[in-house]
């Protein structure tokens, strides 16, 4: 019997609800619509019915349901008032055996569709001597000439194709790709005579100041011809802001009757984008709006339901290119393998490039090979790399319990690891605030970030006692767009103790500067010795510390330690015990849709 032990208050109540729109329904469907509210609120985009099928529940307060046979179930659906059949005219949809909440089944489907004709799409209008000048240009090879040249085929398939995903590990110059594709791009609009619209965007603040950071670096180091960069905005913004927020409602004020008017829309950090947002970023563009999507699609998926950028990269057609991209390729001097593709997969595969290079760290360092070891699934290789005095940059520490958690933070204090807060200035501490931090796998909890935070903070006033000036590091919860300071943004209250009136916010502006603003006005924050590896994301730091709590969490995953370790340049420490690390690094979140199906098992047309 399966115990669903959760909070399903407001699961039990949807089921009631729709299960009462439907007379002598009987459990199956009240079971459907709760099984369907609770994993879509986990996560899910929809119900499997094979997975629940058959199978015994007991709900928190007692009742036992036993869930039908797959085929007598899905009968049952078929047969009811309040389900529609691949159609969004009821509460619930069934498609394929997949029983979705039907605004989130007519979430999925305008992904799929609009994507499906994008992967349709060809704008072959460019200038070919300009392309094969600006590639040769701006991409210097990367790779001794060996195998193809990732960069510039993400150049070629901008070119190509209105929609392109570039995807790759930590440190494979995403961002800088794609502000140089952003230079190609924007020069062959120049010679067309017209002047390409460009809207950057990212889900949090800081992965917008990120991208912003790298924009502004190639702008200012002089890495663009002359002129080539003038359509590149030196403005990020978060992609609620870009949309515009609507106050007390879940519309924005750009959609389909209102779009977007921009030629071009970058997204970075495409990973953490839910289905529902980019749903309606993508109702809210043009049909000649082109699309380049950044992210990692080994990395952590979004908090809300959806792994978008994890169903378009489908791994079986990565590196895998149509004749006629290959035929273009080689015009251009760039030699691709590739594998004979069937007309309606070979159409989406050239919107997709992965990079393969990394300046983080060294292909041969720990962290290199630690972090393809859990991508991998490989726990034996992860544990060796952990063991292995060869690789000093990579350390793992046993700790099993409150006592040994908060001895170890003791030696980190000690060891002046959070020196860099202790008696310096504002502009300092934000100067290094790359240099450490501790990641914590659970927000909650003996090990979670909340009270690894409080510990840290207790052993660091002892320092701010003996007279040293301590600022205080803390991460933005919510955004504030009137302050311009978003989710996940972090900056230092300084000194951290002392006269409150005389206390102040310090966060980075624009071309490095400090802004300052009155602790009072901040919106919602927490302190930020520790944080959550979800809240790392888009972050990278000299060095970083993960917590692994005493017992097994639904949280941690494959993804999540990659995650973790890839957020480090120099020096990665995970503390745990080993039987979590194994069973973390073997379980794979997957989160359950039907956009994957959709994109790339449609069929000919």
């Amino acid at each position: 019997m399966v115990q669903l032990l959760e909070n399903i208050s407001l699961d039990s109540h949807i089921a009631g609800f729709i299960a009462g729109l439907a007379a002598n329904d009987g459990e199956g469907l009240y079971l459907a619509a709760l099984l369907t509210s609770m994993t879509t609120r986990g996560g899910d985009i929809c119900l499997r019915l094979e997975e629940w099928a058959g199978r015994q529940f007991q709900l928190a307060d007692g009742r036992v349901f036993q869930a039908p046979g797959l085929e007598s179930w899905r009968k049952k659906l078929q047969s009811s008032p309040v389900v529609g059949i691949a159609s969004g005219s009821a509460p619930l949809v069934l498609e394929d055996d997949r029983l979705y909440l039907s605004r989130y089944w007519e979430y999925e489907e305008s992904v799929a569709e609009f994507l499906r004709q994008r992967g349709k799409a060809e704008d072959c209008f460019f200038d070919r001597r300009a392309l094969a000048d600006g590639l040769l240009g701006l991409f210097p090879r990367l790779n001794g000439g060996v195998g193809p040249d990732w960069q510039r085929l993400a150049g070629l398939a901008v070119l190509l194709r209105s929609f392109v995903v570039i995807t790759g590990g930590p440190g494979t110059g995403k961002t800088t790709t794609v502000a140089l594709v952003l230079a190609l791009l924007g020069e062959q609009y120049r010679l067309r005579g017209e002047r390409m619209r460009v809207a950057l965007a990212a889900p949090t603040g800081k992965a917008a100041m990120r991208l912003q950071e790298t924009v502004a670096k190639l702008k200012e180091h002089g890495q663009l011809p002359a002129g080539w960069g003038d359509s590149i905005p030196d403005q990020v913004m978060t992609i609620h802001r870009l949309l515009g927020v609507v106050s007390g409602s879940p519309f924005f004020r750009y959609n389909e009757n209102n779009p977007l008017p921009y030629d071009l829309l970058v997204v970075d950090e495409a990973s953490m984008v839910d289905l529902p947002l980019m749903a309606k970023l993508f109702g809210a563009l043009t049909a000649r709006t082109r699309v380049i999507l950044l992210g990692d699609r080994h990395q952590l998926a979004s908090v809300e339901p959806g792994s978008v950028l994890g169903d378009i990269c489908d791994s079986t057609w990565l590196a895998t290119f149509s004749r006629t991209f290959v035929d273009e390729a080689r015009q251009l001097g760039e030699e691709v393998e590739s594998q004979p593709v069937r007309l309606g997969p070979g159409r989406f595969c050239d919107s997709l490039v992965e990079l393969r290079w990394s300046r983080r760290f060294d292909s041969g360092s720990g962290i290199a090979i630690l972090s393809r070891a859990i991508r991998d699934g490989d726990f034996a290789g992860a544990w060796e790399c952990l063991q292995n005095p060869a690789y000093p940059e990579v350390i793992w520490r046993e700790l099993a319990g409150p006592r040994q958690l908060d001895a170890w933070l003791g030696d980190l204090v000690a060891a002046g690891s959070f020196a860099w807060l202790l008696g310096r200035l504002p502009e300092q501490i934000m100067a290094d605030n790359g240099r450490y931090r501790v990641l914590c796998a659970l927000r909650k909890g003996a090990s979670g970030a909340e009270q690894v935070n409080r510990r840290l903070q207790d052993l660091l006033a002892l320092d701010s006692a003996r007279g040293e000036v301590s600022g205080l590091p803390v991460t933005v919860l919510h955004n504030d767009y009137e302050l311009q300071l978003y989710n996940g943004d972090t900056g230092v209250i300084w000194p951290a103790t002392g006269e409150v009136a005389a206390r102040r916010a310090y966060f980075p502006g624009p071309s490095g500067t400090l802004r300052e603003i009155s602790p009072s006005r901040l919106p919602e924050h927490q302190v930020a010795y520790a944080m959550t590896v979800h809240k790392s994301q888009g972050s990278e730091f000299s060095r970083i510390a993960l917590v692994l709590p005493d017992n097994f969490s639904p949280v941690l995953s494959r993804e999540l330690l990659f995650t973790a370790v890839t957020r480090a340049r120099d020096e990665v420490t995970i503390c745990g015990t080993p039987e979590i690390l194994a069973r973390a690094v073997a379980t794979v979140t997957e989160r359950r849709s039907g956009l994957r199906q959709k994109l790339w098992h449609y069929g000919d047309e």
